[in-house]
């Protein structure tokens, strides 16, 4: 009895004696994971000289005698000197994020001016965030917020003027337009035919509507081929029009960078509106004030007289008329030959 006693009493001991070893090499872990995140925490915070940044940035692009021309400003934020500081100072009066603001040490942080200014290099370049870090010292992160934030109130600043659906007074202007580069009118007289819609360019993707004017996939004869070459190079005009954006903007045709589609369509709705501002700040055409062409008076007028069921059924077979559609095909084709031989 006294032998189990005693062993019993040393496996208890070497028992208590394992756990504290446990325990120890416990303590120990807690100590070095603590230890790690003290050393995090303490990692040193980098002086990026924000004023200097600052001074630097006006001397050379916004100062009376800047180091940079005209021209050369134009081609880096993309539109004239004029348009860009005025887009910075509704921004910034809208959107308290971009107000220079002074730390807890009275040290003031970055201006108005290089934050969109890094957010407009980010879109005209399309480079990573980081990438603006030498020259308007701003971590990647702050250059991204820079981003999103610009995006964000461009789009809730201007998308109502520069984004809206046109009116009636912008669609006579558009056809005037139009008009005066040779399109033809709503109602038109070609081959000795009259038609009273217009119509559109397009290729063999869409269906053969009579307002589609598609190109020849396999033309044959001297006309096809003639009408196939002209209706690819105009319809290739539309699709320039997105490759001028892309070229403004290189971020929209560069991998996206960020995760959520939201600020996806924000940059992209930027993008389009910045666009609008700058073709609107560049346009020579001052027969109509820029203050008449932006003023949104009132719905698209599509013409429609009758808005009946029975009118709609009409104008819907007319559309889905495929024997208009091929004889407006064939009209162009003629009428196209006819000014070619006309003109030689």
């Amino acid at each position: 009895m006294e032998a189990d006693w005693m062993f019993s009493s040393d496996s208890s001991d070497d028992e208590l004696e394992i756990m504290g070893l446990m325990m120890q090499q416990a303590q120990a872990m807690m100590d070095e994971s603590e230890s790690g995140k003290d050393r995090r925490a303490r990692r040193a915070n980098i002086d990026r000289s924000a004023e200097e940044g600052a001074k630097r940035l006006v001397a050379d692009y916004f100062s009376d005698n800047a180091t940079y021309s005209d021209t050369q400003f134009r081609r880096r934020f993309r539109m004239a000197r004029a348009l860009f500081l005025r887009i910075v100072k509704d921004v910034e009066a809208k959107n308290q994020y971009f107000v220079q603001k002074a730390d807890a040490t009275g040290k003031q942080g970055l201006t108005a001016l290089q934050k969109c200014t890094a957010a407009m290099r980010q879109l005209a370049y399309g480079c990573p965030a980081d990438a603006v870090d030498e020259y308007l010292r701003l971590s990647e992160t702050t250059a991204r917020n820079c981003l999103l934030e610009f995006c964000r109130t461009v789009v809730r600043v201007y998308e109502a003027e520069y984004l809206r659906t046109p009116n009636e007074e912008d669609m006579r202007r558009l056809l005037d337009e139009g008009s005066r580069r040779g399109a033809p009118p709503i109602n038109f007289e070609v081959n000795g035919r009259t038609y009273t819609k217009g119509y559109y360019l397009a290729d063999g993707i869409y269906p053969p509507l009579s307002t589609l004017v598609q190109t020849i996939p396999s033309p044959f004869g001297q006309k096809r081929k003639y009408f196939a070459k002209l209706q690819e190079a105009v319809r290739k005009d539309v699709e320039r029009a997105f490759g001028v954006l892309t070229i403004r903007f290189a971020i929209l045709k560069n991998p996206a960078r960020l995760w959520h589609k939201e600020d996806l369509a924000t940059i992209m709705r930027s993008c389009i509106i910045l666009h609008n501002m700058t073709i609107e700040y560049q346009r020579d055409d001052t027969s109509e004030s820029e203050t008449e062409f932006w003023i949104n008076d009132g719905t698209l007028n599509m013409g429609v007289g009758d808005a009946s069921f029975t009118a709609f059924l009409e104008r819907y077979e007319q559309v889905h008329n495929v024997t208009l559609h091929n004889q407006l095909q064939e009209d162009l084709i003629e009428h196209l030959w006819k000014l070619k031989g006309d003109e030689e």
